[in-house]
């Protein structure tokens, strides 16, 4: 069975080598966003925040955030009646991924087991080259 991940995960990498993102243009280098943390002591400087993670990143960030708030029944998740809360995860997730192979692995993960999910997650992480990515809360949510 891991071998059959490992492909998928191959395959969806592989697949979307040179695609647009969803927005139409074409994927580029990794971004850096910055951002200033403005402290309450009006004399001291700001702390500049850079974030580098690649777009690929971010998105994988994106369905392990929004996991935990499923599993943790937070961000509105406790009024939704509890057969509804993965499909509104779901679509929470597809609204926010910018990248194409995210986009596509997310769309994979609607048809894979449930015990197979956390390994085609973490294997195509890997294939995308976020090393080491992991989100505990889905072995919760999927064990």
């Amino acid at each position: 069975m891991k071998t059959c991940i490992q492909l998928i995960s191959l395959f969806i990498f592989t697949f979307t080598l040179g695609c647009k993102t969803k927005s139409g243009t074409p994927d580029t280098p990794p971004s850096s966003t910055v951002q200033e943390d403005m402290t309450e002591d009006a004399g001291s400087t700001p702390e500049v925040v850079v974030d580098t993670r690649t777009d690929e990143h971010k998105d994988m960030d994106v369905i392990c955030d929004e996991i935990t708030a499923l599993v943790a029944l937070e961000q509105g998740y406790a009024d939704v009646i509890e057969e509804g809360r993965q499909k509104v995860m779901y679509m929470r997730v597809f609204q926010q991924l910018q990248t194409e192979g995210v986009y596509n692995l997310w769309r994979a993960m609607e048809t894979t087991e449930p015990p197979e999910r956390y390994e085609l997650l973490i294997s195509t992480a890997d294939y995308m080259g976020i090393k080491g990515w992991t989100c505990p809360p889905i072995k919760e949510l999927w064990p």
